[in-house]
């Protein structure tokens, strides 16, 4: 199994530490999977990246504040996509640290983290990540009652593309005027290398703007663009394909935006089951907390 070596210094706040290890396995999975292959034999899904987190010596020279380094078998398919792979895994790393609004210096990239935003003096939490559906059991839910019907839609060829988008904000966090969208998880299908795109565009951008019109307005992207075109502003996009159950949101781009909104209603029916699962386990416990915490 793929093996991700995090090496940091003193300095990076385990704010940041956390953050990617919420986001690494996303980001190093899609690019380390061979399509076709069974799991454990090219085949990678989010539970088979391995995570490991060291602290740099005092005696460590020449190093970056935060050095990642990725171990894997070198199947061919591999080999020839080596640079691919390598840029890919940057960039989403990059992506991921784009992603926080944080005061340390080993991170300082001026747009809020995702999930929870921090007041960095005191350490306390001014946005929290919901305590019953955090990005892993996200992860866990998508991969488990989602992911497996939109493979095989893929195989079959019942939707015209075979790469796709999916992003699931913080149902803890309201729309506030500036705040930057609240990803508590996000999967790419496909070879990121072969997504198609419009004026620089591709399928990311596109699940992140149908999921940030939903998050703005409350309503699926498809009923504001095709119901409500008053509620539009400049910065959005004409495109739909999202929907918001009970709080979740989700916005996926790739196929047609018919098959993107069930795809997306899926994932939130996934999410809202996920936590609620957890939700009955909680409860079962007789010395569970009248305060969650």
């Amino acid at each position: 199994m793929p093996t991700v070596e995090v090496d940091y210094s003193a300095k990076v706040s385990k704010l940041v530490l956390d953050h990617l290890g919420d986001n690494l396995p996303s980001i190093v999975a899609p690019e380390m999977n061979i399509s076709g292959r069974r799991l454990h034999d090219g085949g990678v899904g989010l539970r088979e990246i391995i995570l490991k987190f060291r602290e740099q010596s005092e005696f460590d020279r020449n190093t970056n504040a935060i050095q990642i380094t990725v171990y894997a078998h070198n199947f061919d398919e591999r080999v020839k996509r080596h640079k691919q792979i390598k840029d890919a895994i940057v960039s989403g790393v990059q992506h991921a640290l784009d992603c926080m609004r944080c005061t340390d210096t080993a991170c300082s990239r001026g747009s809020p983290h995702p999930g929870r935003i921090r007041d960095h003096q005191q350490g306390e939490n001014l946005m929290t990540k919901p305590f019953f559906l955090t990005a892993e059991k996200a992860r866990e839910a998508f991969e488990a009652f989602v992911l497996p019907g939109i493979q095989l839609a893929m195989r079959d060829e019942h939707v015209n593309r075979k790469h796709l988008h999916v992003v699931v904000l913080n149902p803890c966090v309201p729309f506030a005027e500036g705040l930057d969208l609240p990803i508590l998880f996000e999967h790419s299908i496909g070879e990121r290398s072969d997504w198609d795109k419009w004026d620089g565009k591709t399928f990311d951008d596109f699940a992140r703007g149908k999921s940030a019109m939903s998050w703005r307005t409350g309503k699926s992207s498809r009923e504001v663009v095709l119901t409500t075109p008053q509620l539009l502003i400049p910065s959005d996009t004409s495109l739909w394909g999202s929907a918001v159950i009970d709080g979740v949101i989700c916005g996926i781009s790739g196929v047609q935006p018919y098959f993107d909104e069930m795809f997306a209603r899926m994932t939130c029916a996934a999410m809202i089951g996920e936590a609620s699962h957890y939700a009955a386990e909680f409860a079962k416990n007789p010395d569970a907390p009248d305060f969650l915490s």
